[in-house]
């Protein structure tokens, strides 16, 4: 969990905005899958930490909009996505369709792109 950012738990509730409500079914049916999707986030708030004079942003989702499944995401969005996250890391990505990593699993010595 982020100590340096925390995220609202709301949605957005308009149709437009929230492509989530279209995959309930979906998202009941395949709890254990994961979904890949855009999001749009803003800030709704900050908060001070008063001994630490920190401040805490908290960030809304004020759009989202699924992709599908890690292996229905297009080519150019998966490049897209790897390229953002290799510039912010300077590393190597993880592989996609992965969504959580722990340092007994994986560590900053392993290339990836051999798997």
């Amino acid at each position: 969990m982020s100590a340096v950012v925390k995220l609202s738990s709301k949605l957005p509730g308009d149709f437009e905005t929230n492509g989530l409500d279209q995959h309930t079914e979906w998202l009941q049916e395949n709890p254990k899958k994961l979904l890949v999707a855009a999001v749009w986030l803003d800030v709704q708030r900050i908060t001070v930490d008063t001994d630490t004079g920190e401040h805490i942003p908290t960030v809304r989702v004020r759009r989202i909009e699924p992709l599908g499944e890690t292996g229905e995401v297009s080519d150019l969005m998966v490049k897209a996505i790897q390229a953002a996250v290799e510039k912010r890391t300077g590393r190597t990505p993880i592989p996609f369709d992965i969504a959580e990593v722990t340092e007994d699993k994986h560590s900053d010595s392993l290339d990836y792109e051999d798997d």
